[in-house]
């Protein structure tokens, strides 16, 4: 379950935003904050949605307090059952927000020439 999955749980070029890589129960939890000001917590175990089934939840973090946003154009909850697929999506598309100070985030820029697409 979970466990086998943090082995191998991992997205080359989000590495730098890494921010931990815990033990959550059985499974695992990674913790990711990004320079515009928000952050993820990508879980997979037994109680979370999805879990059991191998699949991940993630929520959208504010890194400065690290509670869960609940106003984000991503979600206004966590996103469950989740495939790995939709996880690298949704961190991209977390990575493209707009900083709370309203600036154009440079790295959108970046990845829009690598074919990746924001909301």
């Amino acid at each position: 379950m979970g466990k086998d999955k943090y082995r191998d749980f991992h997205y080359d070029f989000l590495e730098k935003y890494v921010q931990g890589r815990y033990q959550s129960f059985d499974g695992f939890r990674v913790r990711y904050a990004f320079d515009n000001g928000y952050g993820a917590s990508v879980v997979c175990h037994s109680g979370s949605y999805g879990g059991s089934d191998g699949l991940f939840e993630i929520a959208v973090l504010d890194n400065k307090t690290g509670k869960l946003l609940y106003d984000t154009p991503i979600t206004g909850d966590v996103l469950g059952y989740c495939t790995q697929e939709e996880v690298e999506n949704t961190l991209i598309n977390i990575l493209g927000l707009y900083p709370k100070n309203g600036e154009k985030p440079a790295i959108v820029e970046t990845y829009k020439k690598g074919g990746f697409e924001f909301l």
